[in-house]
């Protein structure tokens, strides 16, 4: 493996060491290894087309990282000792274009080595000529598409045209041309004029022709893969016959399998995404045995996100059938020796029964021929037609004792072959348990380690309760909390400003003059979700924020939580309250004293001079009284401090999980209910009681407003990647924004409410007719975003992206793209609205003058100057 990806702004010096070198992967091993290589490597590192054949690999094309810096250079690598030798050199004067994304095939015809050439896209001036009978198209960034074909005759060095003679496809790039014979191959996708393309050509090759012959799509219930560009595709041989494998491709997730016998497609399944999900990766494969096949997938892309993993999947015909799965790297080994050994003894069977039929065949032939002999023996002698007879029947049958004798040979060397396997096994199970023996030790040690670290918690907690002017000195980090909390971030204050807000997520800290003694440090750690119990009905309504300080305060800290409840009267105030556990589990919350809510605010305020975990819930009935402000920030007023409020019930419910009741449960509430001082002792206590939590059930689920808003990034010209994000904070989003997007353009917000709980929004894209010339492209479907990835309170994970195009000539008026939006209440329709494309007109005296003016300053660019005018002349 060669070249790929790298940054355009990658110096001479930072390329070298990355293209002086091969990547070899080691099939028996599963390893990659780098190896230096000689010679001059190719100048297109990017986007190139590649082929081998002997002990050669070839290189055509490709881009080197820069616009418009295309080549039409032909290198060799010879494999034997790692030599790059350039074959044909870079023009523009003739031969194929320079160009990227095109398709290459090593053929053998007449007994000559040829490559063949296909497609490909590439700078639409200072190119080589149009070959006769070829088509190009306009592409975006002032390239042209090509359907171009040419040979390269290695024995003489010289391009050819070959005649076309069928179903000659549009311009094309970005598509998959794969070897069958050394005459013939098979081509499927890519990219068009029109978008990308699922058509399926087969194509065989003589010396002086191309015959193309396309596939038609059958009918609606046949398997047919849908249309992709960017895709991998590779020939798996086996008894079956040849078969076609295509992995990913842009904006899919697939695998299929085409049997190029019967011509019929099957879509392959049991592959997790992080294999199906890319594009622009690479894929090899090696027939370990006659049944199975290895295939080996590198790198690629998902998403916005450059892959540098290798990843190995087995591919087995057994009984008929296919199957695929992944090979994980550690059971690499095991799983190589398991296949070669299972299919080892499925040859040995196979000869066995062969030499079966062979000793027969001789012991019936040796019969014949005594019968034969003392048939003579007794009559006549032989004439020279029964001699005849008798010599070819011996003949037989020392061609018979040959051949078992060979098979003998065969199944010695196989049961020698065997022993060696099974003792090479019989190592890596001692290998294995020896292995697992260490990590029973490990998890042993780790668990001894967890009974200690709860010890030391426990003792913390009962030195807290022992003094309650001593500090919780255990600060909260993440490696400390249960391993089911989602932490979401961690900041440690040793400087403690008089006011902060962590508008990220949502928390804010007040400092009076005086309360924090010198050199004290204070941790917060912002908590999104976990196996935490609330009072018996109360829901979570909040984040969970772990806070410690190093030292004790000399006055209490002010503490403002963001909430998600839509407060609409005083009266819903009263139904919050902070809530407060120590660090251990079973991380019990309970009441606290005091704390202030006001109408239609998103923050509650509390007094505190003690801390563990603190958050706000929602309960079921009407406690406090609602406050009298309605400011931004209220005070807790002096004395209101008491921070051990709170009923002792150990009455609770773990929050996030569905809990059947036992037996047990039930008798345990019915005596708990019995000592209860609270009796329901009339039908109109009842109704009450289903009244508050009617109100609360509808303050809790129903009001919790959300807001969307759409925004849009323009990444190229007449390219943008519009994104639509939900959040519960306004302030949250635009934030997010500002630090992620500042250049986006923003369209106004909505606000709405989920129709149900838990429930979700979908983005229903009516996307526009192509003769229009835009293009809209969602980044997964469907486009649906979860109520419970919203409530994390992290706007990257409730975000969708769409990819918008205007294709330059065709698009010509704005796009006013309808997204209708399903799941919430109000439900609603948005639109993505972009401008006419960017069309530049410029004159050459325009233009001349305008480089003149450059040239004039001290920060000239020629490279500079030279995009400007390939965009601006077309």
């Amino acid at each position: 493996m060669w070249g790929g990806y790298l940054p355009d702004s990658a110096t001479g010096t930072e390329k070298k060491p990355v293209l002086s070198v091969v990547e070899t992967y080691h099939l028996k091993r599963g390893r990659w290894e780098q190896n230096p290589t000689t010679g001059s490597p190719p100048p297109g590192i990017k986007g190139y087309a590649a082929a081998a054949a002997g002990n050669k690999i070839f290189f055509f094309g490709g881009f080197y990282g820069h616009p418009n810096c295309y080549c039409n250079t032909l290198t060799s690598l010879n494999v034997d000792d790692l030599n790059w030798k350039e074959i044909s050199s870079n023009t523009s004067h003739h031969g194929p274009m320079m160009k990227s994304y095109s398709g290459m095939v090593a053929l053998q015809l007449d007994n000559e080595d040829y490559l063949a050439l296909f497609g490909g896209v590439g700078p639409s001036s200072d190119n080589t000529p149009p070959q006769p009978g070829a088509k190009y198209s306009s592409s975006d960034q002032g390239l042209i598409r090509s359907n171009e074909i040419h040979y390269y005759r290695l024995l003489t060095d010289e391009w050819l045209s070959p005649s076309v003679i069928g179903d000659r496809p549009p311009p094309i790039d970005d598509f998959t041309l794969t070897s069958i014979t050394k005459n013939s191959a098979v081509f499927f996708g890519s990219i068009t004029t029109n978008g990308s393309s699922n058509k399926l050509y087969f194509i065989d090759f003589t010396t002086t022709s191309v015959i193309l012959s396309e596939l038609p799509k059958p009918g609606r219930t046949a398997q047919w893969p849908n249309k992709r560009c960017s895709h991998s595709s590779i020939i798996v041989n086996n008894e079956s016959g040849p078969h076609l494998l295509v992995m990913g491709g842009s904006l899919r997730n697939d695998c299929w399998l085409l049997d190029l016998s019967k011509r019929v497609w099957k879509q392959m399944f049991n592959l997790p995404d992080i294999i199906t999900k890319r594009f622009w990766h690479s894929l090899s494969v090696w027939n370990v045995t006659p049944t199975t096949n290895w295939i080996i997938e590198f790198g690629g892309i998902k998403g916005q996100l450059t892959l540098s993993d290798t990843r190995v999947m087995e591919l087995r015909y057994v009984n008929s059938e296919w199957s695929i799965s992944e090979i994980s790297l550690d059971q690499y080994q095991i799983k190589l020796l398991e296949r070669v050994l299972s299919d080892r003894e499925r040859e040995r069977e196979f000869y066995l029964e062969k030499l079966q039929e062979v000793i027969k065949d001789k012991a019936e032939t040796e019969k014949n021929l005594q019968d034969m002999l003392l048939k003579y023996e007794t009559q006549k002698p032989l004439t020279q037609q029964e001699f005849e007879e008798v010599t070819t029947l011996r003949q037989q049958l020392d061609k018979a004792q040959a051949s078992l004798e060979e098979h003998i040979e065969q199944l010695e060397s196989e049961r020698k072959a065997k022993a060696i396997f099974e003792e090479d096994f019989k190592k890596l199970e001692k290998i294995k348990a020896s292995l697992e023996e260490h990590n029973e030790q490990l998890q042993k040690e780790l668990k001894d380690q967890r009974l200690s670290y709860s010890s030391l918690v426990k003792k913390s907690i009962k030195y807290e309760e022992k003094d309650a002017s001593v500090q919780c000195d255990i600060f909260p980090h993440s490696d400390l909390l249960h391993h089911n909390f989602i932490v979401v971030q961690e900041i440690v204050f040793r400087d403690i400003p008089q006011s902060f807000h962590w508008k990220k997520y949502g928390f804010r800290l007040h400092c009076p003059q005086g309360a924090v003694p010198n050199n004290t440090e204070v941790a917060v750690t912002a908590i999104a979700g976990g196996n935490f119990k609330v009072p018996k009905g109360t829901m979570l309504v909040s984040a969970v924020y772990a806070i410690s300080v190093s030292k004790p305060l000399l006055k209490p800290l002010v503490i403002e939580l963001q909430h998600c409840v839509d407060l609409r009267t005083k009266a819903q105030t009263g139904c919050l309250k902070f809530v407060r556990a120590p660090l251990k589990y079973p991380y019990q919350f309970r009441p606290v004293k005091g704390g202030y809510f006001s109408v239609g605010k998103r923050y509650g305020s509390v007094k505190r001079s003690k801390f563990c975990l603190i958050a706000i819930v929602a309960e079921m009935t009407n406690g406090d009284t609602p406050s009298d402000s309605d400011d931004d920030y209220n005070t807790p007023p002096e004395g209101s401090d008491d921070e051990d409020g709170g009923t002792a019930t150990d009455h609770s419910q773990v929050v996030g999980e569905a809990n059947m009741s036992t037996s047990e449960d039930i008798t345990e509430e019915a005596n708990s209910q019995s000592k209860s001082t609270l009796s329901i002792s009339s039908f109109e206590d009842q109704v009450k009681i289903k009244e508050d939590i009617d109100r609360v059930t509808q303050l809790t689920l129903s009001d919790v407003q959300y807001i969307g808003m759409m925004y849009h990034e323009e990444k190229k010209i007449n390219h943008w990647k519009s994104m639509y994000t939900v959040v519960q904070d306004l302030d949250v989003l635009l934030e997010y924004i500002k630090s992620n997007y500042c250049k986006a353009e923003k369209d106004s917000p909505d606000s709405f409410k989920f129709v149900q709980p838990d429930g979700f929004i979908e983005l229903c894209i009516k996307t526009p007719r192509e003769d229009m010339g835009w293009t809209v492209h969602p980044s997964k479907d469907p486009m649906i975003l979860y109520q419970s990835d919203v409530d994390k309170l992290i706007p990257m994970l409730s975000s969708l992206d769409i990819s918008v195009y205007a294709e330059t000539g065709i698009a010509k008026k704005p796009l006013h793209c309808p997204v209708g939006l399903i799941g919430i209440v109000p439900s609603k329709t948005i639109f993505i609205n972009r401008p006419c494309p960017i069309v530049l007109a410029i004159t050459s005296s325009d233009l001349s003058s305008q480089i003149e003016r450059e040239a004039s300053k001290n920060d000239y660019r020629p490279d500079i100057a030279y995009q400007v005018v390939v965009e601006c002349t077309g």
